[in-house]
């Protein structure tokens, strides 16, 4: 067991490395007692014998063995005649060694070991198992002397002649019985003592040879090769598949083939088979092969398309190198295998696709052509995830099925492999061995059979292998339990346990990052404890290591290379054994996450670590083994570290560094729970989260982007010494709030279409003008994969709401349905006659709907379609609207469908029959979208006139017009909720409203008592409080003080009320008396007359008269102007007087009782003019409409009814309104009677439609019953008191905007809300999409920027002043101290195009005052010229001083002199004109050669620089061109005078470049980025310091000498405008196409 245990797996393993196959012959067992009792066993013996020379390995102790009567041999067989010479009766043993060595010696490699006596003469003489060890019969001791004799001898000869044999003592000890088996031990010095012997010998026949080491290629090339002839080996029968595979790889069909069957079939033996024979049988083909299963490294996408790449490169002479990236190398795969499909044949094969590992979502078989121009052969699991990307991306693709080995297949193959050991399963009637095993339940499976085999070779009992095999598990799983349990025998459960389970952890199986572990990892993880030892001994892995070989793949030769799991079920057999525990896989991960910080020097340096030379491996894995081992301050230690971040930005792990920080908030405490006390991750995570679109690709911008974030945020806070250390910029008017915009994924060139998130919010699907659709990870921002298959623009797309499909319609007139899992084409929906525009899926996932060009809408099912086919017949078809159809949605029930078209209507159907329900009117202009609430009451459209109705889906009515989008409107869409709703415009900007009302506003708790009553006072901020304290409080809503305290009633207070004019409030109180107080809170005079408690009062509409509700069952009149005199009382009810209304007219008042009644009585004559009766329980609330014709009661019974006054004869409700679970305590309609408002004792407050009677929103906020609620007199605000001592201030305006998110640089095509959270997603022109924080407000004075475009910006000559020009008609004037707006020009009636200084007086630091001219020219073609007086930098007045009018088109361009004595203006029109300050007419014109883009006066007489569309710079002078100089390849946009050189300009390229030039001649021309440059200016007053302001929204900073770069700024919108002032200082202002001027500085190192 020593030998075969340890040693020669050892010896297998070291010949591996010099490609030697060392196979073990262990004659214990193998012979059959058939041969046995044939007497043949003895020729067997001697054969192998034969077989394995030169080398014999003897060992001798008291066992002489089965001694032989007869030597029984066939004839003929002439190298065994000594035999019939050799003595009689001697044992198979000296037999064996006998013809293995002692007989020819010079030809043999003999080691023999002779055991000491001692281990066996210590044993009792009457031990039971003395016997097995001792002498065995009584001849025995006298032979074997004369053989240890013989070998002795046979050994000294061998020490004569040079020592090529060896015979050595050993020693051992008895250790009992072990697993049923007699054992002795203390034999470690003998099993090194055989190693090293017999790999001397080894070595001594086969030298390593000195060859150069090979490629790294070839490397990998021969572990493929390795496994595929081990897996081949013993391969047997298949010969029908073979002869599949032959066939498809001869044809010229369509591909891939898909081998596939149940895991451990023979997959890989089979296609390592049929390569072979291939190669050989086809010597002009080239078939390359790669086995994922071959190596670690073999399982990782990248490094298997580059290896392919390289191999193909390499076959067919390919010059183009082969890129690094995953996406790249997915691209350069199909054209590298087109090339390969011209010249010899070429056959690729692909085993183990389940086997990859799945980052970047390997087995979703994104990188693998769907046509391949090659034969491609490749294997995966049935029904496995790669198996099923498979059959939906290509259902035609031809399929190989494996089935289970037929009985003779198993028996062959189990020969084959005991065989290359020297051993056979007796197959004898009555003990059949091979059949008790081939028929196990597994045994058709190769992996099993071969496993089973392994275990029992290493069997050493042969009188009990019938029972073993017996007891082995028929199931793989089962029996790898098995196997283990032999490993933990021999190497001990607590190192197999520790060893596997950090396997699991570290590997892709524990659902890590994928990556394995290396040996040295291993090596210290698994040092012993209490040793002293920092490493594992080696000897002790490798032993390990070997045992585990049919579990794990190993690291090979490299020397990063890696070990993990073969197969995902050999990791659950290990995680439900050793990980199946939460505690047990805390420890793992916690002594992971230790080994990890030791490697970092975390703990060392006591948290300060030098990243960046952090080794990816710990960057990668630290962070998700600290969250799993729950080490929360290291966690928050690393993570919040911006050494660690940058690390891993710079390693390509940004996204990954997204979903460990996610995780890590996922996981970890809340908020400022964490070690530190503040929520340093939560900072963290926002920042990467919002910055990984820039850090993912410019790694070095990360220091810059934290010092730029919020002054409060712990990002901001650790960028405070780093980013002194890089030349950077800072953002000087960064907000103080952090960005609504959360992620961004950027660097698209074609607009984004249309997006959408998943069903579990988990995805985020986009569609393109670039003809795909594509999915990310809505978390981190991570592109999943990429769907190709439309022929034109994607213009819309849905998730299935099971999360199952995507679809997406396209310009190209079909629909795709994809497989969200596989990213395979599922289905072709074809038959629009033009572009299909929109989709959408029903709600149980059966069908789609789809909108078109061609004025309809078709309804396709998804179960008519055959996976992957083509659908041309819709189940439905839609025709009514006379223009294209633009948008179209379910119903939430799938009954109703809507459409929008360009013919400003909105079409309601019914589903099933296709008839129109209703066609709603109400636009003026062409609709773009439409959308359902979630419970289907109403219906949302968007147009291109710019505004959004609600419609009541029930009544066909508009229920509310939302406006202030400036631009059209291009889509909506609900939340879940459907209190929200979010909206996307051309006018770039994204915008949530409120649908419903009921947000909180305000709250005023109530310290010591609570409030029976609230309303509104008319001005809205204050409110009039009944208490239970006796007492009637003012309250102010804002900021939640109590104004005055209205002291006199000495019974609860049950209502109080305020006047229309405000001027009066009345209180009614439990102690019998109504009081009236002056609206300061001044006692006015009280009214008693009932006889019991006053329950509620009303003030008429002219505010004359009072009438109030008793418990003595009556209401009283008083009359306010005479102080309260009694006027008139009304008798009727039976019971208690709970509530009582005037109507808006004053003619009539309502009253509800306890009676079950409610009656409308005419104020003046107390007659009843409607009375209800019987109710069903008491009635507490009453209230009229706004028109007087309907009231709306609430009482015990949960309900509200509803009833119309003008039909006195109908007692039925117009409506009931049911949803409270509680008392109605009150209840109101709102001022224009389309809405009521109810209070219950459920704790609630309902809105709810007053026309349909349905239930707009409940808010829920109070933590006890409410007693009152009413609306402000706008209807704008709610209010409600209740039980748990809070008064709330709600907003009751539905479509009130909510907030505002600007960043997109394009039209806003579509926006969606992620299904369970507050955030959107938007998809823009401008090729971005934006996930978003939906409520998160931006900051108020971002609001003060432009409206649009920031064409032009100047600085006056002290920089203390900017004045900023835009597309919004405006120029703003800024105080750059305070980088605030002291006043704003508007003059112009279209867009201001430019704006320059034309004098300037500072009154310097003494005086308050500043004076400022300006010139601005327009588009509505005049050149205005302004006169600003400023006082204290804070406030300026200004006035126009005069309108030039000299120019026929739109004036582009304008600068002055620096004496201000004339300036120069341009317009569109080529003509620019010079003008002398404050004339009328201009001094003289010239024509340009095409339109004039930018204008600059030379230092020098009246010289005047001009840029032309042309590319050309000219020098006029006197309306003459005195010099023109081609100064770019295209438009020349932009002019500026380069600082203390004055001849020399600068000048910005469309194509962007910028060249400098100094009269005729070009000096210098920089490089400076991909798209156009709009503007230039150099900073600092320096010449070598140049910033460009790019179409690509980014400003970068250039050494002007190198051509550097030194710096660069991103903006939301394109760059349009830049400026720096010319006294030298650092800091420089942008202006973007948003409207947005950022006041920035250039920071360099070194510099304070």
């Amino acid at each position: 067991d020593v030998l075969v245990r340890r040693v020669f797996p050892e010896l297998r393993e070291r010949c591996a490395a010099r490609k030697i196959s060392f196979f073990d012959v262990d004659l214990r067992w193998g012979v059959t007692a058939e041969e046995a009792d044939t007497g043949s066993s003895l020729e067997i013996c001697l054969e192998e014998i034969d077989r394995c020379r030169p080398f014999f390995l003897g060992m001798l102790g008291r066992r002489y063995g089965r001694v032989k009567e007869e030597y029984r041999v066939s004839s003929g067989r002439a190298e065994l005649d000594w035999l019939a010479h050799y003595p009689s009766r001697r044992s198979i043993t000296e037999l064996e060694m006998h013809y293995g060595a002692l007989m020819v010696p010079d030809a043999s490699l003999g080691y023999f070991y002779l055991r000491d006596d001692q281990c066996v003469t210590e044993m009792p003489e009457d031990h039971p198992q003395r016997s097995l060890f001792d002498y065995d019969s009584p001849e025995s001791p006298a032979r074997l002397a004369d053989l240890r004799k013989r070998v002795l001898e046979y050994g000294q000869a061998s020490a004569a002649g040079g020592g090529r044999h060896c015979v050595r003592p050993y020693q051992a000890r008895f250790e009992g019985v072990v697993d049923g088996k007699p054992m002795m031990g203390g034999l470690d010095a003998f099993a090194k003592m055989v190693l090293d012997d017999l790999w001397q010998g080894i070595c001594r026949l086969y030298p390593e040879t000195s060859v150069p080491d090979p490629s790294p290629l070839r490397v990998e090339g021969d572990r493929h090769e390795d496994f595929a002839h081990a897996r081949r080996h013993h391969f047997t029968g298949r010969a029908e598949e073979l002869r599949g595979l032959v066939s498809f790889a001869d044809g010229r069909g369509a591909g891939p083939l898909v081998v596939h069957g149940e895991t451990g079939v023979g997959k890989s033996a089979l296609l390592a088979h049929f390569c072979h024979q291939y190669q050989r049988d086809r010597p002009g083909c080239r078939i390359l092969y790669h086995f994922v299963s071959a190596s670690a490294r073999s399982a990782d996408l990248r490094h298997m398309l580059s290896r392919l790449c390289e191999e193909i490169r390499a076959d067919r002479n390919i010059p183009e190198p082969v890129p690094t990236s995953v996406r790249e190398l997915a691209k350069t795969f199909e054209r590298f295998l087109e090339v390969a499909s011209y010249g010899p044949p070429f056959v690729l094969v692909i085993d183990g696709l389940d086997q990859l590992s799945d980052a970047h979502r390997a087995r979703a078989l994104d990188w693998l052509p769907r046509d391949p121009p090659v034969r491609l052969i490749v294997s995966a699991q049935t029904g496995g995830e790669p198996f099923e990307s498979l059959a939906i991306k290509d259902p035609e693709a031809p399929r190989l099925e494996l089935a289970a080995l037929a009985e003779k297949e198993r028996k062959e193959l189990v020969r084959r492999v005991l065989w290359d050991y020297r051993k056979r399963l007796d197959e004898s009637p009555s003990n059949n061995q091979l059949r008790l095993l081939v028929t196990k339940i597994k045994a058709g499976l190769p992996l099993w059979l071969v496993t089973a085999c392994e275990e029992i070779r290493v069997f050493g009992v042969f009188e009990e292998l019938t029972t073993r095999l017996r007891q082995l598990p028929g199931n793989v799983k089962p029996l790898i339990g098995a196997m283990l349990d032999r490993v933990e025998g021999d190497h001990g459960k607590h190192l197999v346990l520790r060893a596997l389970g950090f396997l699991y952890c570290a590997s892709g199986a524990g659902g890590g990052c994928g990556s394995g572990l290396r040996e040295r990892e291993l090596l210290r993880l698994l040092a012993r404890t209490g040793t002293g030892e920092r490493l594992l001994p080696s000897a002790l892995w490798r032993g390990l290591c070997r045992s585990l070989r049919s579990l794990l793949r190993g690291a090979g030769l490299e020397a990063d290379g890696t070990y993990d799991f073969y197969h995902q079920a050999y990791a659950e057999v290990v995680r439900a054994r050793y990980v199946g525990t939460r505690q047990a896989r805390t420890d793992l991960h916690r002594d992971l996450a230790e080994f990890y910080l030791e490697e970092s020097g975390l703990h060392a340096t006591s948290g300060v670590v030098d990243w960046s030379v952090c080794p990816a491996r710990v960057v990668r894995a630290l962070p998700r083994h600290l969250t799993e081992a729950g080490m929360w301050l290291e966690l928050e230690l690393v993570l919040c570290d911006l050494g660690f971040v940058a690390r891993k930005c710079a390693l390509g792990m940004t996204f990954e560094l997204v979903a460990d920080l996610a995780g890590a908030r996922e996981c970890g405490p809340e908020g400022a729970s964490w070690p530190s006390g503040a929520d340093q991750v939560g900072d963290f995570a926002r920042f990467t989260s919002a910055n990984a679109h820039l850090l993912s690709n410019k790694p070095r911008l990360l220091l810059q982007q934290a010092a730029n974030s919020p002054h409060d945020t712990a990002v901001c806070a650790a960028a405070a010494e780093g980013a002194a250390r890089v030349p950077w910029v800072r953002w000087l008017s960064k907000p103080d709030t952090v960005d609504p915009c959360r992620l961004t994924l950027a660097g698209f060139t074609e607009p984004f279409m249309a997006c959408e998130f998943s069903p579990d919010g988990k995805l985020m699907a986009t569609a393109s003008r670039d003809r795909t659709l594509k999915l990310w990870d809505a978390q981190t921002g991570a592109e999943r994969c990429t769907l190709a298959g439309h022929t034109n623009s994607v213009v819309d797309c849905a998730f299935s709401p099971d999360g199952r499909y995507v679809v997406s319609a396209s310009w190209d007139r079909t629909l795709r349905v994809w497989d969200v899992e596989s990213g395979g084409c599922y289905a072709v929906l074809s038959g629009h006659r033009r572009r299909v525009c929109a989709c959408c899926f029903s709600s149980d996932s059966r069908f789609v709907l789809s909108a078109s060009w061609d004025c309809s809408m078709r309804l396709w099912e998804l179960a008519d379609v055959p996976s992957g086919g083509v659908c041309k017949r819709p189940k439905r078809f839609y025709k009514h609207h006379t223009k294209p159809v633009s948008a179209c949605a379910f119903s939430p029930d799938d009954k109703l469908i809507a459409s929008a078209s360009w013919d400003a209507t909105v079409v309601v159907w019914e589903t099933e029959t296709a008839n129109v329900v209703t066609t709603l009117r109400g636009h003026r202009d062409s609709v773009r979208s439409v959308a359902f609430s979630p419970d289907g009451s109403r219906l949302v459209s968007t147009s291109v006139d710019r505004t959004v109705l609600v419609w009541d889906v029930k009544l066909g009515q508009v229920s509310q017009v939302i406006e202030g989008h400036a631009s059209p409107v291009n889509q909506i869409s609900f939340c879940q909720d459907g209190r929200h709703l979010v909206s996307a415009s051309d006018d770039q900007t994204v915008r949530v409203w409120d649908t419903v009302g009921g947000r909180p506003v305000g709250r005023i708790d109530v310290t010591d008592s609570y409030s029976m009553f609230v309303e509104f006072f008319p001005a809205g901020n204050l409110v009039a409080g009944a208490q239970s304290d006796c007492t009637v409080v003012l309250w102010d809503t804002l900021v939640g003080d109590a104004q005055a305290v209205l002291r006199g009633h000495t019974r609860v207070v049950n209502m109080a009320r305020v006047s229309p004019k405000g001027d009066m409030i009345v209180s009614v109180a439990d102690d019998g008396t109504a009081r009236a107080w002056s609206a300061t809170g001044r006692a006015l005079f009280t009214m008693e007359g009932h006889r019991g408690a006053v329950n509620a009062c009303c003030i008429s509409p002219d505010g004359r008269s009072v009438v109030t509700a008793g418990e003595d069952f009556l209401l009283i009149r008083w009359n306010l102007a005479k102080q309260g005199a009694r006027v008139q009382t009304y008798k009727g009810h039976g019971n208690v007087v709970k509530a009582c209304a005037y109507s808006p007219d004053g003619t009539r008042i309502a009253s509800a009782s306890r009676d079950n009644s409610v009656r409308v009585w005419d104020a003046a004559s107390g007659d009843v003019v409607f009375a209800v009766e019987n109710l069903m329980d008491w009635v507490n609330c009453v209230a009229f409409s706004h028109t007087g014709q309907r009231l709306v009661t609430g009482g015990w019974d949960f309900n509200l009814n509803v009833w119309d006054l003008t039909k006195r004869h109908s007692k039925a409700p117009v409506h009931v309104l049911r949803g409270h679970s509680g008392a109605v305590s009150s209840c109101a309609f709102d001022q224009d009677g389309g809405r009521i408002v109810s209070a219950s004792y459920d704790g609630t407050v309902k809105i709810w439609n007053a026309l349909s009677g349905q239930e707009i929103t409940t808010i829920a906020g109070h933590a006890e019953r409410v007693y009152n609620c009413g609306f402000s007199r706008d209807g704008g605000l709610l209010v409600s008191c209740s039980h748990d001592r809070t008064i709330r201030v709600w907003d009751a305006t539905a479509g009130r905007e909510v907030s505002r998110l600007t960043g997109h640089a394009g039209a806003i095509q579509a926006v969606r809300f992620h299904p369970d959270r507050q955030a959107v997603v938007s998809a823009s022109a401008d090729g971005t999409v934006r996930v978003w924080d939906a409520l998160r407000k931006t900051e108020s004075a971002r609001q003060r920027q432009h409206g649009d475009s920031v064409t032009s910006c100047t600085h006056t000559p002290d920089g203390r002043f900017l004045a900023s020009a835009s597309r919004d008609g405006t120029v703003k004037l800024w105080y750059c101290v305070d980088m605030v707006v002291v006043a704003t020009l508007a003059h112009h009636t279209k867009a201001v195009n430019d704006v320059c200084v034309l004098r300037y007086q500072s009154g310097g630091l003494k005086s308050f005052r500043d004076s400022l001219e300006l010139l601005t020219v327009s588009d509505d073609r005049s050149v205005v010229h302004w006169q600003v007086d400023i006082v204290r930098g804070s406030s300026a007045t200004a006035r126009v001083v005069l309108a030039l009018t000299a120019h026929k088109a739109a004036a582009k361009a304008v600068a002055a002199r620096p004496d201000g004595s004339c300036f120069y203006s341009a317009d569109w029109d080529r003509r620019v004109h010079c003008w002398k300050t404050l004339s009328k007419d201009p001094l003289w014109t010239w024509t340009a050669d095409d339109w004039v883009n930018s204008l600059v006066p030379m230092s020098t007489g009246d010289h005047v620089a001009v840029a032309t569309h042309a590319g050309t710079v000219s020098i006029i002078s006197a309306g003459l061109a005195m010099t023109t100089v081609k100064a770019v390849d295209n438009w020349a946009l932009h002019l500026a005078r380069v600082p203390k050189t004055p001849a020399d300009l600068a000048v910005a390229g469309y194509e962007g470049s910028v060249s400098i030039t100094r009269g005729r001649n070009v000096i210098k021309r920089l490089s400076c980025a991909g798209e156009r440059i709009n503007q230039i200016a150099f900073l600092q007053n320096d010449p070598t310091i140049l910033a460009t302001a790019c179409q690509d929204r980014v400003v970068r900073i250039w050494s002007v000498p190198k051509g550097d770069l030194l710096a660069e700024f991103h903006l939301k919108g394109h760059v349009t405008s830049i400026d720096a002032p010319a006294n030298g200082s650092a800091h420089f202002v942008v202006g973007d196409s948003l409207g947005n001027l950022e006041f920035l500085q250039l920071e360099l190192p070194g510099q304070g």
